[in-house]
């Protein structure tokens, strides 16, 4: 019992004398030659509040605070409204730190105009127009250095005070949609709308009088049209040198051009798929030494190809030449 609790303090006694004493130095000792830790954190800052840090002496164990600045807000901006000429936009700001986010509005741009001059038109009731280059919006601006006579009446505050006949013009009044002055414009006369209601051949004289009547304002006309003929038949003449022209020529530019290498395609195609159920016809007849129909499927094979290719090669590429030929005697 004795020994061990001699060997206890032993133990507590090399305890203590190996653990750091922190002690102020005793009157006349030299001061510490203070050396700092890494130092820890012992506030965070954030995007508003600034932190702190605690640094601790190695030798003396002092410690000293070190204020950490606040980190401030790391903003991510979405436009939510793009601005106009005439009206405001809208954008969000959002922290990507603190999660906090608020709005700002987006000034209108105001009109970007591009002013140009209309000179010496006595038809334009202004001489000046303004039109936005970006949102397109248009005004004008009449400098009244000389007097304008026709207005732009289009719109569906005017009315028709005379109305247009087939050979007589009509009137239009109304507010002007550029300058908002009363005013009045010509609108043109319709002309007549000639439909034929009677035809009658003269066989003496060779023509066809024509009968017309407008179909607006029920007038009449007539007229007399001679009749070609070609030994002594009445009828009309036609050029069958021009007819075989245009039949050749829309031939090879809009069927037999376009086309050749399509019909090419075609072939092979048919004759890849009319070969495989003929071919395994064959190799079955082989196999069953049936030599009768072995030969049956190749006379078949034989006679589609040749068939198929009648149609889709030969008889095109035939007509083809056909129509060069024409073409070179016309």
């Amino acid at each position: 019992m004795i020994a061990l609790t001699a060997l206890v303090s032993a133990f507590c006694g090399a305890l203590m004398a190996s653990a750091p004493i922190f002690a102020d130095a005793a009157e006349g000792d030299p001061p510490c030659s203070h050396a700092w830790d890494g130092g820890r954190t012992s506030k965070s800052p954030d995007c508003t509040t600034s932190g702190e840090k605690v640094f601790t002496c190695i030798h003396c164990g002092l410690t000293q605070k070190e204020t950490i600045p606040a980190t401030g807000h790391n903003y991510e901006t979405t436009i939510l409204k793009e601005a106009t000429c005439t009206e405001t936009g809208r954008i969000k700001n959002y922290c990507l730190n603190c999660k906090t986010s608020f709005e700002e509005v987006i000034p209108a741009t105001a009109h970007n105009y591009n002013k140009s001059e209309i000179q010496g038109d006595a038809e334009c009731c202004h001489d000046w127009k303004y039109e936005c280059q970006d949102c397109g919006a248009i005004y004008y601006e009449s400098t009244e250095t000389e007097e304008r006579t026709t207005h732009d009446l289009s719109n569906a505050t005017s009315t028709i005070s005379q109305a247009p006949t087939c050979t007589a013009s009509g009137i239009r009044t109304g507010t002007c949609a550029l300058c908002g002055e009363e005013g009045s414009m010509e609108i043109p006369a319709l002309d007549h709308d000639w439909v034929v209601v009677d035809q009658t051949f003269d066989e003496a004289s060779n023509t066809t009088t024509v009968q017309y009547r407008c179909s607006r304002c029920n007038s009449t006309k007539s007229e007399q049209v001679k009749a070609e003929s070609d030994g002594g038949g009445i009828g009309v003449s036609v050029d069958l040198s021009e007819i075989l022209n245009r039949v050749a020529e829309y031939y090879q530019e809009s069927i037999y051009g376009p086309y050749q290498s399509l019909l090419l395609m075609l072939f092979g195609i048919f004759a890849a798929i009319w070969g495989i159920p003929v071919g395994i016809s064959y190799i079955i007849a082989r196999k069953q030494d049936d030599k009768e129909k072995a030969k049956k499927m190749l006379v078949n094979f034989v006679v589609g190809i040749v068939v198929s290719f009648c149609l889709l090669v030969a008889a095109p590429f035939l007509v083809n030449v056909f129509m060069q030929v024409i073409l070179s005697l016309m």
